[in-house]
């Protein structure tokens, strides 16, 4: 008697596959017990991991100016649920989205960064956030329901009541067989333990979390409490983050932005759309002026010394430099006749010893000037610029921007090198100069819109929330899923 049910438990619960059971004094029919290649068939819904980012965030812009933000509103969204905007500083508290349970939830000191949409279910799931956004009669708790269950690959037919009223009002009659793709079984008992013990130490607590989470949706009674402790895991005290919280990233599109997650529900998204810089340069191309259409700028003034190699590359020059000028929108004037020295060009190598560049040093003016120390700093940032928008241009055709004729990318290292003349002649951002800081913020600016051209992008203004992954800097974290819905 005791053999016969556990016979019929194991029916009840096999699916399809490759390998068979045979019990003691019982004959059951030839059935095949899923193997784990069947659980892990395809792609997985969602694979974005900090691996696929572009860049690990822009210390580069940790002057920008943050002053005169503007509180975004769903209101000036547009049809699409998108923002149009112009130059400035935006803020808005957006509705976001676990997007891998099974892990730490945002810590206060993990930094986020952008990363591209990759997996299996990719179309779905940017489908679902774009109408959810647009979609104000579906709460957000649903929603992330129906996203747990399309990332665990749960059956439309299990999904709780919740799930399942979101995901009709979302998609329609469609939804249902949209869901149903690559969507797999609830494994119990032996046949789960069978299973399960085949994979890895490392891939074992991820598969058991999935099943888990599909029995959890057979549940009729399963609370919203109950899917949330399954989905997240304590974070350690020591857990480490690869960047800084609140680092900015470059989007595709253009544009910056950083993320501050409070929990993995509602992110605080901060935008600038930079204003664009005009270069003015002399015969030497040396940059003579800096300006904005609103009447800010920098003028540079050189000195008689012809220029000379920066020593160790040949391809960055050092120009002396008598004096600078700068004129603020309102036309208030701050001058400094303090000598320096700007760099330009690009650099040629990746980060050069420092042994290297104490050779070959002739120039025709004394060391006393601080030269060397303040140029080799400059340099190395340069240096460490090049290397990062080498790994950024990987991301797009960059024969096609030479065929469009772009222009040079002489001036996305311009901004670095007058950010280290400002410091040098005026001593830094001192409290008593606000043109200074706002000197560093603009270039800062210039930066980012010469990183964006760099590739040939267009500098557009539209903003979409949903149209990245946001990916924390450590692998044990849950990556995020933005709307443009705001709290």
């Amino acid at each position: 008697m005791i053999r016969v049910a556990v016979a019929a438990v194991l029916l009840c619960s096999m699916t399809a596959a490759r390998a068979q059971i045979n019990l003691p004094g019982v004959k059951p029919p030839k059935i095949e017990i899923p193997s784990l290649a069947d659980l892990m068939r395809g792609e997985a819904p969602l694979t974005t991991t900090i691996k696929d980012a572009r860049i690990l965030g822009w210390t580069n812009f940790r002057n920008l100016n943050l002053h005169g933000e503007v509180a975004l509103q769903e209101s000036g969204r547009t049809k699409e649920g998108t923002w149009n905007l112009t130059p400035g500083h935006y803020t808005v508290d957006l509705e976001t989205f676990c997007g891998k349970g099974y892990t730490y939830g945002p810590t206060k000191g993990m930094g986020y960064v952008i990363g591209p949409w990759k997996g299996s279910r990719t179309k779905f799931l940017q489908d679902l956030l774009h109408r959810y956004s647009l979609n104000r009669g579906v709460k957000q708790k649903d929603m992330q329901l129906l996203i747990w269950a399309v990332l665990a690959r749960v059956k439309p037919q299990d999904m709780t009541g919740d799930a399942q009223r979101a995901l009709v009002a979302l998609m329609g009659k469609d939804g249902g067989k949209l869901m149903a793709d690559g969507a797999l079984d609830y494994f119990t008992g032996k046949v789960a333990d069978d299973l399960f013990n085949k994979a890895s130490s490392e891939l074992r607590p991820v598969l058991e979390y999935e099943n888990k989470m599909r029995g959890l949706y057979r549940d009729a009674n399963a609370t919203y409490d109950q899917f949330e402790r399954l989905a997240m895991l304590e974070a350690p005290e020591d857990l480490r983050s690869e960047v800084e919280r609140g680092v900015w990233n470059i989007h595709p599109k253009g544009y910056l932005v950083r993320y501050f997650p409070a929990g993995y529900s509602r992110t605080k998204v901060e935008i600038i759309i930079p204003r664009r810089a005009t270069l003015n340069r002399d015969a030497q191309k040396r940059v003579t002026e800096v300006s904005w259409s609103d009447g800010f700028k920098i003028n540079i003034q050189y000195g008689d010394q012809p220029a000379e190699n920066y020593p160790g590359d040949s391809q960055v020059k050092a120009h002396f430099v008598s004096g600078v000028t700068i004129t603020d929108a309102s036309g208030n004037v701050i001058k400094s006749e303090k000598t320096g020295w700007l760099l330009s060009g690009i650099p040629s190598k990746k980060k050069l010893g420092l042994q290297t560049l104490n050779l070959r040093l002739h120039l025709p003016f004394p060391l006393g000037q601080g030269w060397l120390g303040g140029a080799r700093e400059g340099y190395e940032r340069a240096s460490d610029l090049r290397d990062r928008i080498e790994t950024y241009e990987e991301w797009y055709d960059r024969t096609q921007r030479i065929e469009r004729g772009d222009p040079p990318s002489e001036g996305l290292f311009d901004s670095n090198h007058i950010n280290d003349l400002i410091d040098s002649i005026f001593g830094g951002t001192d409290d008593r100069l606000e043109q200074i800081g706002e000197t560093h913020g603009r270039l800062a600016e210039h930066l980012a819109n010469a990183t964006n051209l760099l590739d040939g992008l267009p500098t557009t203004s539209t903003v979409d929330p949903t149209d990245g992954v946001i990916l924390p800097a450590n692998g044990g974290s849950q990556r995020l899923l933005g709307s443009s819905r705001a709290w």
